[in-house]
């Protein structure tokens, strides 16, 4: 029996270390817009995941993730989920396919992939492009709650917007 926990605690290890190599770098500014995050798990291995990057010279994109339940499933899910997400940034470097900066589309894509995928899991998330030039916004939000806070001077404001979680349905 303690053989198999240290077994256990050592796949948890490592799995934590994967999980926590795929993160973005903490700190990181693109043309004068700011990213950090923190993520606190409730166990060693987590469904809680984030994202940001540079899209093209014009836009960033940026998500987080919160997959059902926790643990070493939860945490491959997030694997998954930025595979997916680097392929239709590939699509979009390759082919010019748009997808990853429609917010909307980007997340309906996902669901149906993620639920293809069969695994008895869903998320929450909410991605979003910034368009550098124009400084908007796009967002969409997949079952997220709360939703996202805006900061904007003093003020803060929940933004609106909400469907239903990813991959739960196509």
């Amino acid at each position: 029996l303690k053989k198999s926990l240290d077994i256990l605690e050592e796949d948890q290890k490592a799995g934590r270390s994967v999980q926590m190599r795929l993160l973005p770098e903490q700190n990181l500014s693109f043309d004068g817009y700011q990213f950090n995050h923190c993520i606190a798990p409730s166990l060693y291995l987590s469904g809680d995941f984030v994202e940001y990057f540079r899209i093209d010279q014009n836009h960033l994109g940026f998500y987080i993730a919160d997959v059902s339940w926790h643990g070493s499933s939860s945490a491959f899910v997030t694997v998954l989920l930025k595979g997916l997400v680097a392929q239709h940034l590939a699509r979009y470097h390759k082919s010019k396919t748009k997808t990853v900066l429609e917010p909307e589309l980007l997340l309906a894509k996902l669901a149906t992939e993620i639920h293809a995928a069969n695994l008895g899991k869903y998320l929450t998330m909410i991605y979003g492009v910034i368009d550098i030039p124009k400084k908007q916004l796009k967002y969409s939000i997949g079952g997220h709650y709360p939703t996202p806070v805006w900061y904007q001077g003093e003020k803060a404001t929940f933004l609106g917007g909400r469907s239903f979680p990813i991959g739960i349905m196509k």
